[in-house]
């Protein structure tokens, strides 16, 4: 079977599914409202938030008594667009004392998933920066990748094209039709990566479908530098049963919903 893709680990798919998040010794807003504590972005539902009290620059700080290992972090369930707001990142390595650039700032335009990555950095805290509007947020994940051992096998299709076109039909005040709107909804997914060495498959993606098929949801980036941005935010994954074919190789499959924007 033949690959969508091969090669350097730059255009191989990845999915960041291990958040640090999760075991943060401290994590802490500038401010929050009532009811959108700094808390809910680590409880994986897009639909609990953290807001800010008021527009301008608010931060997001967690911090580790080790260090941990970085090297993206995600987001999900935000409203970015509709607020104005830009978000960029910062790691530092001596408990926020000093803060160094993490990846590139982003300013989606709507509620695209955000996945913004790096050269992997060790660190004892890292900030998120949002500036502009009072936006919401409802996931963001923070940690290092599993990067896929080989090119996704023919036929994927990603999230942003497997998506499913919905008609908005309004009326006019008298009741009849005008034009019409789509709108687009999640994505059904199928993903396979067939003939990958035993060994990266138990060491990789086991400990992924073992977290992840007891209903974790993850981010996945299927063709980074194809699609850049066409990060997924894929919850209800079902596996397959990690099958040997020949010389300890496996064939890795999954499918799952897959939301593009949130």
């Amino acid at each position: 079977m033949s690959d969508v893709m091969d090669g350097t680990d730059q255009v191989r798919g990845r999915i960041h599914y291990d958040d640090e998040l999760q075991d943060a010794a401290t994590l802490v807003a500038s401010s929050e409202e009532s009811g959108f504590e700094v808390e809910n972005i680590t409880d994986t539902r897009i639909n609990t938030r953290w807001k800010p009290t008021s527009s301008g620059t608010h931060t997001i700080t967690a911090t580790w008594s080790t260090a941990i290992a970085v090297g993206c972090t995600c987001i999900a369930g935000h409203t970015f667009g509709a607020n104005s707001t830009a978000v960029s990142y910062e790691y530092s390595t001596n408990g926020g004392s000093t803060w160094n650039t993490f990846s590139t700032g982003s300013s989606p335009g709507g509620t695209e998933v955000i996945y913004a990555r790096d050269d992997q950095v060790n660190c004892n805290a890292f900030r998120w920066t949002f500036t502009g509007g009072q936006p919401e947020v409802g996931v963001i994940y923070l940690g290092t990748e599993m990067v896929f051992s080989r090119g996704i096998a023919t036929g994927f299709s990603t999230a942003l094209d497997a998506r499913t076109p919905k008609l908005i039909q309004a009326l006019n005040r008298n009741g009849n039709p005008i034009k019409a709107s789509v709108e687009y909804v999640q994505a059904q997914i199928s993903l396979s990566l067939p003939q990958v060495y035993s060994s990266w498959a138990q060491t990789n993606w086991r400990p992924f479908k073992n977290t992840c098929q007891a209903g974790r949801p993850f981010f996945l980036l299927a063709l980074p530098d194809h699609e850049p941005d066409g990060a997924a935010f894929c919850h209800s994954a079902k596996f397959n049963n990690m099958p040997y074919t020949d010389c300890l190789l496996q064939d890795l499959s999954f499918t799952c919903r897959a939301d593009t924007e949130t």
